[in-house]
């Protein structure tokens, strides 16, 4: 018994260590992290005498940088890149994101982040602006029904 539990566990890990997931990436992402530090580098080599300053110049920088160039799966960037899609076109453009979202990592790999990756949960805020605002669906939370 003891033989079986321990071959169906390996068969079992060894099949979910070929389902890892690989970084897509991005050029949006790409695009926004070279504004992101090039805008940057007026922080990094100013003469900031203390933290609280520093602080406050990277924020200012990521304020311009959103407004810019809004990270995807935000509210700003969908109404950017879809507010003026027909339902047909986001229909087929939402299939094309639950693939992509297949593949792409979860947030929980941030720390091990690839410069222009996009991530599972951005692809889902997408998926959601567009049921919600292009098809007017009434969504319950985590609701992702297909077609």
């Amino acid at each position: 018994m003891k033989k079986i539990v321990i071959s169906a566990f390996t068969i079992f890990f060894i099949g979910n260590a070929h389902a890892v997931k690989k970084p897509i990436i991005d050029d949006h992402h790409l695009k926004r992290s070279k504004l992101e530090k090039q805008l940057g580098e007026e922080c990094k080599y100013s003469k900031r005498t203390n933290i609280e300053e520093l602080y406050k110049c990277n924020m200012r920088v990521l304020k311009v940088v959103n407004e810019k160039m809004p990270r995807r799966g935000t509210d700003n960037y969908c109404n950017r890149q879809y507010s003026s899609l027909s339902k047909e076109a986001a229909k087929r453009l939402i299939v094309n994101l639950r693939k992509q979202r297949e593949q792409a990592r979860s947030m929980i790999y941030m720390s091990d982040k690839i410069n222009g990756e996009i991530f599972e949960e951005e692809l889902n805020m997408e998926v959601r602006w567009l049921r919600k605002n292009i098809l007017k669906e009434e969504l319950m939370m985590y609701d992702d029904r297909g077609f």
